[in-house]
């Protein structure tokens, strides 16, 4: 899987977005895989201050139904 390609070179965190599934995967090293779903607020610590209520992600147009 290239995340784990990622992960293993430095990168801090890597966030996989499903729009058919309404979800966001953030994977980090040293880190179970979290999920988010369509009612969560994702938020991430290395952007303080940084919240995306996913709501308002799969709101977007294009994004699927």
């Amino acid at each position: 899987m290239k995340i784990e390609f990622y992960i293993r070179n430095g990168v801090k965190s890597a966030w996989v977005v499903d729009p058919a599934a309404r979800r966001v995967d953030v994977y980090a090293p040293s880190r179970t895989v979290r999920s988010f779903r369509e009612g969560d607020t994702l938020a991430e610590e290395l952007l303080p201050g940084f919240a995306l209520p996913l709501a308002d992600l799969f709101a977007l147009p294009g994004s699927a139904s």
